[in-house]
């Protein structure tokens, strides 16, 4: 049997990375809307999918999200903020 491709589910099955996600949404939140939201209120919201994730937060703190343009800018902050440890562990 030959397989033309695998799909797998990474992101919070072989990588646990809600607590990432959760301070880049916070600071996306913070920077975009001048929200201040802590990341724990996210928990709520795991496992429901990205525009949950955001919209959950979002609606509770009374901000209409640009979905696609607030999305990128959380995964960029991300990846700022995964790129700064990385660099001060010596990577």
């Amino acid at each position: 049997m030959s397989f033309a491709g695998v799909i797998f589910d990474m992101d919070g099955v072989l990588c646990d990375s809600e607590d990432f996600m959760a301070e880049a949404g916070a600071a996306m939140f913070a920077e975009t809307y001048g929200v201040t939201v802590h990341p724990d209120e996210f928990r709520p919201f795991r496992g429901m999918g990205e525009d949950r994730y955001l919209g959950g937060v979002a609606q509770k703190h009374g901000v209409t999200l640009d979905l696609a343009v607030d999305k990128n800018r959380a995964y960029r902050c991300r990846a700022q903020r995964s790129l700064s440890r990385a660099v001060g562990r010596g990577a």
